[in-house]
């Protein structure tokens, strides 16, 4: 845990802040979201995008508002939930990271099975013109390429030093510049050699050169994208950081839009990049970097440095999943043999999900939509309800719970351990109250406070918990039509 006085000065700028979100956010999915905006059409696609990102927002603002001073969403939860709260924030990140951790796996095999058949076309003297993902035990294959790279990572998610790891993947922005700069690359070459035919709906007898405003397949996108702008729970270490605490929300808004733009930019990009004459009427795949021979140089450089990315970063996620799945069981990580034991049945859905569904597209949109239901949609309204109910009906309980995170004398927000988090002079009475011991109060109460002043509190009116509880309720309600969708077919 940092100590108050670490917290107090290592702050960074508002631009540090948005850039951290959004490499927060950035990642492996970027080679899907061509695919996905193929599907759902070019307008349709900048809809999504934009509602998506607004929900998001909106929810990890809540996040950000409810936890300020916390470096950690379970002592957050746990300040107005007790172990409760604990709990759900433990269940709800190993949940979340650990479709991260199978969807990595998967971009791990699909990129490393064409570097391989690139070198034994080489030798050989073949060519492969682009990479199949249809489960095949007869002969080298990515199913093959799956199982075999099972025991090498396996081993890795093993070692107890994760430094080389942690020292890759702080350079993962360059990794990501350049995946963006390819796509970029791909939409100015075709532009050079294709005629496209822009089209309002796309049509089952349209070749790969027609463009489509809007496409009945969007299902996928939706969740793909609520994966993509999931920060809420990792997010508040990276808003303690910022200098200016009063611009969080302005922070993390402009953080969301910049995520926004680069989607926009990979998805418009990607569609026309990979409709091109190049691929010969090839439709786009869920993983772009399949659509290539593997002897080509570029391609095979992108491949490259995807696969770094992703292979520093799959151990770090299958960490933090880990921490928390032992934290919540109540044991110590490194354990034993029971550590061991944990890593091999923990990695066994991956290379099986590797195997028989290697649809790297379908499963982001699973993940995004199935999993993130809890932790982007549902935990956030209910902790800010919570927060909202106590401003509303016992403002003095809500002194409690955030001046032991307030720096005395400053505005600034310091972080306590959960131990701390009732050490406050305020009497039994208003703690008893806070744990929900009904109590007649006035329109306006007050405690004393260290310095022996009276601090007076007005309660605000209940129209405020009413316009949270609307807001709140459409934010879920968006989550469940986006959980719904993906078993929707139009």
């Amino acid at each position: 845990m940092p100590s108050m006085d670490e917290i107090q000065h290592n702050k960074q700028s508002s631009y540090i802040t948005i850039f951290a979100i959004w490499n927060s956010m950035v990642g492996g999915g970027l080679v899907s979201h061509p695919w996905a905006f193929s599907e759902s059409g070019i307008l349709l696609s900048l809809a999504i995008n934009f509602c998506v990102m607004m929900v998001c927002f909106y929810t990890c603002n809540l996040v950000v508002i409810c936890g300020k001073g916390d470096y950690d969403f379970l002592i957050t939860l746990n300040r107005f939930f007790g172990k409760k709260g604990q709990y759900a924030a433990i269940v709800t990140t190993i949940i979340m990271l650990y479709g991260g951790v199978l969807i990595y796996y998967q971009l791990q095999t699909q990129t490393l099975f064409p570097f391989i058949i690139g070198i034994k076309d080489i030798f050989t003297e073949t060519y492969t013109a682009s990479v199949e993902t249809d489960v095949d035990f007869s002969t080298f294959s990515l199913t093959w390429t799956s199982i075999i790279i099972f025991l090498p990572l396996y081993f890795i998610v093993c070692m107890k030093d994760r430094s080389i790891f942690i020292k890759i993947s702080s350079i993962g922005v360059v990794f990501i510049i350049i995946q963006i700069i390819f796509v970029v690359v791909m939409f100015i070459y075709s532009l050079t050699n294709t005629e496209y035919y822009l089209t309002l709906v796309q049509e089952e007898s349209d070749g790969p050169e027609n463009i489509a405003m809007f496409h009945t397949n969007f299902q996928s996108l939706t969740g793909m994208l609520a994966a993509g702008y999931y920060l809420h729970q990792l997010g508040l270490p990276i808003i303690l950081d910022n200098k200016d605490q009063d611009k969080n929300t302005r922070d993390t808004f402009c953080g969301y839009f910049l995520v926004f733009f680069t989607y926009c930019i990979i998805g418009i990009c990607g569609y026309f990049g990979f409709s091109g004459s190049y691929f010969k009427g090839m439709p786009i795949k869920q993983n772009l970097l399949n659509m290539f021979p593997t002897s080509n140089p570029i391609a095979t450089l992108v491949r490259v440095v995807s696969f770094i990315q992703i292979f520093s970063v799959y151990p770090l996620l299958f960490h933090i999943v880990r921490v928390n799945f032992f934290k919540a069981i109540g044991k110590i990580e490194f354990e034993g043999y029971v550590f061991y034991i944990y890593n091999f049945i923990a990695s066994l859905p991956c290379v099986v999900l590797a195997i028989w569904y290697p649809r790297v597209g379908d499963m982001l949109g699973y993940c995004g939509s199935i999993l993130g239901i809890f932790a982007i949609y549902l935990l956030p309204a209910i902790l800010h309800l919570r927060r909202t109910w106590l401003e509303v009906k016992d403002p003095e309980a809500l002194y409690i719970l955030e001046s032991s995170h307030e720096k005395e004398g400053q505005g600034n927000l310091c972080s306590k351990p959960e131990a701390q988090i009732f050490n406050d002079p305020a009497s039994d009475e208003l703690k008893e109250r806070f744990l929900d011991k009904e109590q007649d109060m006035s329109d306006e109460v007050g405690i004393t406070t260290t310095n022996g002043n009276i601090k007076k509190f007005e309660k605000k009116p209940m129209s405020k918990f009413i316009t949270a509880l609307c807001l709140d309720s459409l934010a879920v309600g968006f989550g469940m039509v986006v959980f719904v969708l993906q078993f929707i077919t139009f």
